[in-house]
């Protein structure tokens, strides 16, 4: 603000008569009453300010929080996996008991819980929105909590004969030290890194050593970050069979069985053999001596003689069948 500065003339200085001042008690109340006004004011300030307060409060209800207040959320912003603290009154000290969304996703509300303060963890499958609170028939809202991106997959393929995999998707780095990419659990090497000629991002890794369902993550190595995972189905390659008889003089004890191959993985629950009915049903017993990802050994003691066919099955996928005589 400026002052406005004039130069027009000075009224000359006019002498008023002399007025004598009453000291009437009339008089003294009129001039005691702004006083009396100020301090009525001061001391309903802190009133104000806690219904000013109250307000901000209320206003994160949305209008719809019968006894349920939702105060403020810390942190405000996250990866899915993220606890933060829900603070507010009207919640349930039983944790199970206070149902918790975000922009509508359900989220889980963990172990302590208060009537004014709540641990909840943002799922996987939010995104940013609302966050809203219903327990014992009451339903309050509050702020947004920010849910940041997580790496994506969208798609895993091999362009190079089996060699290696490439896995398309958003949301990740292309600087392959800050990055991690796991098979089953089993850390796995980063070949390459890039975009797509239509802008998605893309990591290069080998092949699934294994057949069957392969399921794949990838890690935001500073934050510690996971993915959803994608399962990359590899079906196992029987290629080839050997196998000849055991006799004893002129007694049969068993029949030794080789099969070669890739994709066989390694041999652990639901990794079986499976013997299909040929010229007729194989009859006797057979167990796995050896099982590799490329060849497996099976000793097998028939009490017919016939053919059938063979395959290897890693974790409910089976192979192309060959044929098996004994």
């Amino acid at each position: 603000p400026y002052i406005a500065m004039s130069s027009a003339p000075k009224p000359a200085h006019k002498h008023l008569p002399a007025v004598k001042k009453k000291t009437s008690a009339t008089n003294m109340r009129l001039h005691r009453t702004p006083l009396v006004a100020i301090a009525t004011a001061l001391r309903t300030l802190p009133f104000l300010a806690l219904y000013a307060l109250a307000g901000c409060a209320e206003d994160y209800t949305g209008r719809d929080g019968d006894g349920i207040v939702i105060d403020s959320i810390r942190p405000t912003e996250g990866y899915p996996g993220t606890v933060f603290r829900l603070y507010g009154r009207g919640f349930s000290s039983n944790a199970d008991s206070n149902r918790v969304f975000i922009n509508g996703t359900a989220a889980p509300v963990g172990d302590p819980a208060s009537l004014s303060t709540l641990l909840v963890t943002v799922p996987y499958e939010a995104t940013t929105g609302t966050v809203t609170i219903e327990a014992a028939g009451l339903r309050g809202s509050g702020p947004a909590f920010t849910v940041f991106d997580i790496p994506r997959i969208d798609l895993a393929d091999t362009y190079t004969e089996g060699k290696t995999l490439t896995i398309i998707g958003d949301h990740f780095s292309t600087d392959i030290p800050l990055l991690e990419v796991y098979f089953n659990g089993e850390k796995m090497r980063i070949y390459n890194a890039g975009k797509t000629n239509d802008g998605k991002l893309y990591l290069e890794t080998p092949y699934p050593p294994s057949g069957g369902d392969n399921p794949i993550s990838i890690v935001i190595v500073s934050e510690g970050i996971k993915s959803l995972s994608y399962t990359y189905t590899v079906k196992p390659q029987l290629s080839e069979l050997e196998y000849f008889n055991n006799f004893d003089g002129n007694t049969y004890v068993s029949t030794t069985i080789s099969l070669y191959g890739q994709y066989f993985g390694l041999d652990a629950p639901g990794n079986e053999i499976q013997l299909t009915v040929g010229a007729g049903p194989f009859t006797g017993d057979i167990k796995i001596v050896r099982w590799s990802p490329y060849r497996i050994d099976l000793e097998a003691v028939a009490t017919n003689s016939a053919f059938s066919t063979i395959a290897v099955v890693v974790q409910g996928v089976a192979s192309d069948p060959l044929i098996f005589y004994y």
